[in-house]
């Protein structure tokens, strides 16, 4: 996925109307940093959900 991404950059393909880089096929191709990861993403939510909890008991 990385080679892909390196590859659309440097040939320079990028389409401006869904902001990213495309492959040669024609898909979107998102830069590592980019792809959000959903396991992270869960304990973010968990933790913020903790945070607003304690702050409604306050």
């Amino acid at each position: 996925m990385h080679e892909e991404y390196e590859d659309a950059k440097y040939c320079g393909r990028y389409d401006k109307k869904r902001d990213c880089y495309i492959n040669k096929n024609g898909d979107p191709v998102l830069h590592r940093k980019e792809v959000r990861d959903e396991e992270g993403m869960k304990k973010n939510v968990d933790k913020l959900v903790t945070d607003l909890k304690k702050v409604a008991e306050e």
